[in-house]
């Protein structure tokens, strides 16, 4: 999976086809918050929760459906998250 592919869909809404670290295929719904040193930091729609995701078990990840960038107010800042790991 590409960095820059990713990085498009900061603050937007995209399901992933995603390997876990035991081989298991899972679908995922997520709202990409950041992505940085080969993973992904978002916030998980069907887990509700926030995650972090290797990059590499990425096997493919789209825009979902009618999915458009988050709007904020200007000067505000992104609520906090989990740390992106480095």
């Amino acid at each position: 999976m590409r960095t820059r592919h990713l990085e498009l869909l900061i603050g937007r809404t995209a399901e992933m086809i995603y390997m876990d670290g035991k081989g298991r295929l899972t679908g995922r719904r997520i709202v990409v918050k950041a992505v940085k040193d080969g993973y992904i930091q978002a916030y998980c729609l069907d887990r509700r929760a926030p995650r972090v995701f290797r990059i590499s078990r990425i096997l493919a990840c789209a825009a979902a459906k009618g999915s458009r960038p988050e709007r904020r107010p200007a000067g505000s800042a992104l609520p906090p998250g989990p740390p992106i790991l480095s």
